[in-house]
């Protein structure tokens, strides 16, 4: 039997700067660091830019789900991060936690 497919919870969405220059840059090689300092700082960077405050709490060990496009700038890129529900976790226990989100400010 096939296993049973993994759920996600999304922890953020905005814009990202793929410029080290910029303070909202993203190394996306970080996430998948074997370094904890670099992905813990990379996940810090996605809370940090989301247009939504939540809390759904992010850890290096987390697996993650990342969804990322183009928008009108070149350097920069609009991105979904989701982490996987963790063992133990309910759903609507998630739910819950993001429904008392911030809405965006934009």
């Amino acid at each position: 039997m096939p296993p049973l497919p993994k759920n996600y919870i999304i922890f953020s969405v905005g814009i990202i700067s793929i410029e080290e220059s910029e303070p909202h840059y993203l190394d996306f090689f970080a996430l998948d660091s074997r370094n904890v300092e670099e992905r813990r700082k990379a996940i810090d960077v996605l809370e940090n830019i989301s247009i939504y405050s939540n809390n759904i709490d992010v850890v290096p060990e987390d697996q993650l789900l990342i969804l990322v496009t183009c928008v009108k700038k070149d350097e920069e890129r609009r991105v979904v991060a989701a982490r996987r529900i963790r063992d133990g976790e309910s759903q609507k226990e998630l739910k819950a936690l993001a429904e008392k989100a911030d809405r965006p400010a934009v």
